[in-house]
């Protein structure tokens, strides 16, 4: 009921350009929209779809994009690994290139929960040490997800992280996203908006914390008197405020 409201206000979608069915926001806009939710706990993204899936081509648009902007299906963008961090230039992750297929060995991590229906964004070395990024089902054969557990609320995201396993996991060279040996290019087309847009998220938490602790700190009294009239209350305040 909540996302058909939302898409009857033609907010669905806000970070996606309009000609890929979004609302089109700018990443100011974006930012905005991510400050005013993270002030609730209510885990909603308007519809929000990582911008490097904005580099699928015709028939990846209709099997991964569509999808995930319609919440049909839920994408692990894995750029971590467990020892390397999100350093391209360092990350294990390999895939080798057999018969058409692209053969991917490798750990990621993810920090976010994907629905049942999923499939992973993974970057992976390819050949003169060069990324590329795939697009791998969730039923494809040496692909595995461990970790996680029961979420709620905007603090998910922080908690116990997801692994993603390829044993020598069999992706199609169709489902290559982008070009080959190109995933950097894409990554810093893409991501700086992304972190941006989830710094605005910390921002918006933030705020609601203040009023909440403000609100607490006016009704508490301590020897007869709120204790938001104490300095070291009101210093600790103002040091969340700035």
């Amino acid at each position: 009921k909540l996302i058909k409201m939302v898409k009857d206000m033609g907010l669905w979608g806000v970070g996606v350009p309009e000609e890929l069915g979004g609302a089109g926001l700018s990443t100011l806009g974006n930012c905005l929209v991510e400050e005013e939710l993270a002030q609730t706990v209510i885990p909603f993204n308007f519809g929000d779809v990582t911008p490097i899936l904005f580099e699928c081509n015709a028939k990846q648009r209709e099997n991964y994009f569509l999808p995930t902007l319609n919440r049909q299906k839920y994408a692990y963008l894995t750029l971590m690994e467990p020892r390397k961090g999100a350093e391209l230039s360092s990350m294990e992750t390999r895939a080798e290139k057999v018969n058409g297929y692209y053969v991917l060995n490798g750990k990621k991590v993810s920090l976010s929960q994907a629905g049942k229906d999923y499939f992973a964004v993974v970057f992976a070395i390819t050949t003169k040490k060069e990324v590329t990024c795939f697009l791998v089902d969730k039923d494809t054969p040496g692909f595995s997800v461990t970790g996680g557990e029961e979420r709620t609320g905007w603090q998910a995201q922080a908690r116990e992280p997801i692994f993603l396993a390829f044993d020598h996991c069999r992706v199609p060279a169709e489902n290559i996203l982008g070009e080959e040996g190109k995933a950097f290019h894409l990554g810093k087309k893409w991501l700086p908006s992304r972190r941006i847009i989830r710094s605005a998220r910390c921002v918006g938490v933030a705020q609601r914390l203040l009023e909440e602790s403000t609100t607490q700190a006016q009704s508490q009294q301590s020897f007869g008197q709120s204790i938001s009239g104490r300095t070291s209350i009101q210093a600790a305040l103002a040091d969340i405020s700035v």
